[in-house]
């Protein structure tokens, strides 16, 4: 069948510069006047806007071989681009493996203890009426419980560098996926800062692992097993082959879950309504005890505010994949070379599956909406072979984080600040700032063990 008329386009940049002045509006714009299949043109590339659950579904699950997910790494450098495994679909499902047991549901005990300490922590260090730059914040957090949590690492020394270096190349690449020119092989001014700033940060990881090495045996993170870990030839992992498994789980594992709750406490900075009723089963499941890793299925409202949140800021906004050879997508023929574009972003916002789908409304959640929506509606960790690991880590981490926040402070909006929509790689946000006033009677800053019980 031939494929459907797509909007108007320029004739060189096709339709770039719609997506570069407001990608999100833009394809929102496409559902709504042009339905769930879409032909666009990139940089004279053929894309497909695709918005129907079954499409998505197909994509991903039964013609997952037909697709590969390289369509993004012509905009990173080359040595990025192995890192983050976007080429080699073998590599990244042997570093995947290897990542697995780290995250395996007997671990999170372990890791609750962490994530409380952590945000009983960051809560300590905030002053009264403080006006806290969320974002930063919130960064700081997951990564300070991701270094501690999986690699049992202090990243306080660098702290303040750690975070801009996965910045400045989250922010490089982004930009640069929606510019109108880019060739990653010229020596400009640009390409340079971008290499720079990726090798500033591998050094560190080589300075870490070597420091590590000597001290792995008997150790039980996932960069200690990593370590001891041999290949087929009987071999010890070599440094190259561990950061192949850690910087895509540090990329993936801070920034995405930072960027979900930095849009939450907003979201309930702007609906006290909702905060309050989150305070209220805090206090009448926890009474005055702080938050443990138990706690999780007893705070379903809790855990509604956040999965609301990740519908309507979700932290992947979009994600694509390119046909390596002819296929086919319903009635449509996929020739190889096309790459397919869907968004969670609009999917999310789309009035077939949510009613009121703009309003902010946690309760949507408490009668098994998530079990009755289409397989590839909601899925803000991914789907398919690819879909995020780490969801039940980031669950725990931001449930813990708003329990104790919320507990601790009320968080007001700056008069005359309002955020802004940055969608680069992850669903950013800029300007965020937030006054935080101490709640009178809020939790104190025990520290519990994950399994519940008070340290003497």
């Amino acid at each position: 069948m031939q494929w459907p008329a797509g909007p108007p386009k320029h004739l060189i940049l096709g339709h770039l510069r719609e997506l570069r002045r407001d990608r999100l509006a833009f394809l929102s714009r496409l559902s709504s006047e042009y339905g769930d299949f879409v032909p666009l043109q990139m940089r004279r590339r053929d894309v497909i806007f695709i918005n129907d659950p079954s499409y998505i579904e197909a994509m991903v699950f039964h013609r997952a071989g037909d697709y590969s997910k390289n369509n993004l790494s012509d905009f990173f450098q080359p040595a990025v681009r192995r890192l983050l495994l976007f080429e080699d679909a073998s590599s990244w499902l042997d570093q995947r493996r290897l990542a697995q047991p780290a995250l395996r549901p007997d671990r999170m005990p372990a890791y609750a203890e962490i994530m409380i300490k952590s945000a009983q922590g960051m809560c300590d260090a905030w002053r009264e009426t403080e006006v806290i730059d969320v974002a930063t914040a919130m960064r700081r957090f997951t990564l300070d419980i991701l270094a501690r949590s999986l690699f049992d690492l202090d990243l306080a020394e660098m702290a303040g560098d750690a975070p801009a270096i996965f910045d400045a190349i989250l922010e490089d690449v982004g930009a640069r996926a929606f510019s109108s020119v880019y060739l990653s092989f010229l020596p400009t001014g640009s390409n340079r800062r971008s290499l720079a700033r990726f090798k500033q940060g591998e050094k560190m990881l080589d300075a870490l692992l070597a420091k590590r090495r000597p001290d792995a045996e008997g150790r039980r993170d996932l960069l200690s097993v990593l370590m001891l870990n041999r290949g087929e030839d009987g071999e010890l992992m070599d440094a190259d082959a561990i950061k192949l498994v850690v910087v895509p789980l540090m990329f993936a594992g801070h920034e995405t879950t930072a960027m979900a709750l930095a849009w939450t406490l907003y979201l309930l900075a702007g609906n006290p309504e909702v905060a309050d009723k989150l305070r209220a089963e805090l206090e009448t499941v926890l009474g005055s005890r702080p938050v443990t890793g138990n706690d999780l299925r007893a705070l379903p409202y809790t855990g509604a505010v956040f999965h609301e949140s990740l519908r309507l800021y979700p932290p992947i906004w979009g994600f694509g994949r390119q046909a390596i050879r002819d296929t086919e997508l319903g009635p449509y023929p996929i020739p190889a070379g096309t790459t397919l574009f869907a968004s969670q972003w609009v999917l999310h916002r789309d009035s077939r599956y949510f009613a009121d789908p703009l309003r902010f409304d946690p309760d949507r959640w408490s009668n098994g909406l998530a079990a009755q929506l289409p397989r590839c509606v909601f899925m803000p960790f991914g789907v398919g072979p690819r879909r995020c690991i780490g969801s039940t880590f980031a669950v725990l981490e931001a449930v813990i984080a708003l329990a104790t926040i919320c507990r601790r402070f009320d968080l007001e909006p700056v008069a005359g600040s309002e955020p802004r929509l940055e969608p680069l790689i992850t669903l950013r946000v800029k300007g965020l700032r937030l006054i935080a006033r101490r709640r009178p009677h809020g939790a104190k800053g025990e520290t519990v063990s994950a399994m519940g019980e008070r340290d003497a």
